[in-house]
């Protein structure tokens, strides 16, 4: 129960090998405080790697909040009552191999912030079945979004919003999800997303909104 829950985890370190999570079960963590929400990498400076661990059932799921040049992989992130992962301001992050499924009236995956979080790495994740988005961008550009399957998704697979021109997007999936599989519509006039080699397909509306 997170509503009465205290536990979380906060990482101040600024240094990658002070801050190795591999192979955790992390449950119903998470405070409706700023850094308590559940994992947060909480600063500018701050570093670490997370790794074939399971983060569920928590406020959020992992929170980058102006971090950079961390690694996600292989992780199970499901269950969380907000994003699965969140970055705000976050730049230059590797997010590869991760499930991220089962959220709660939120998205799998959101990069945001009011100047973006730019330039990160989604490889080969599979984010299916959440309660809104499999993925949203606002005011993020320059990401690499490459292999990925975004499917059975409550709203879009994936949405890029206000702010989130400058993307490229190759060889990825959506499908089975409930509005549209990639949804670029909110680009006008924004440098162009790149779509090479993407498949969207037996989406509830269509395909490509755009």
């Amino acid at each position: 129960n997170t509503g009465s829950n205290t536990a979380y985890i906060q990482n101040l370190a600024q240094n990658t090998t002070s801050f190795d999570l591999r192979y955790g079960e992390f449950f119903s963590l998470g405070a409706s405080f700023v850094g308590k929400f559940g994992i947060t990498f909480d600063g500018e400076n701050v570093l670490g790697h997370i790794s074939s661990s399971t983060v569920r059932r928590g406020l959020r799921g992992i929170i980058l909040r102006g971090a950079s040049d961390n690694t996600l992989a292989n992780n199970n992130i499901y269950n969380n009552g907000a994003d699965g992962i969140h970055l705000n301001l976050a730049s230059r992050n590797l997010l590869s191999g991760n499930h991220i499924h089962g959220q709660v009236n939120a998205d799998g995956l959101e990069l945001a912030g009011l100047t973006g979080s730019n330039r990160n790495i989604i490889l080969d994740n599979k984010v299916y079945s959440n309660g809104d988005r499999g993925l949203r961008l606002v005011n993020s550009s320059s990401n690499t979004i490459i292999g990925n399957k975004f499917y059975c998704n409550s709203l879009k697979g994936l949405a890029l919003g206000g702010g989130a021109g400058g993307n490229l997007l190759f060889n990825n999936e959506f499908y089975r999800n409930n509005e549209e599989g990639l949804d670029i519509a909110n680009l006008a006039g924004q440098n162009a997303v790149v779509l090479i080699g993407n498949h969207s397909y037996a989406n509830t509306l269509s395909g490509l909104l755009a």
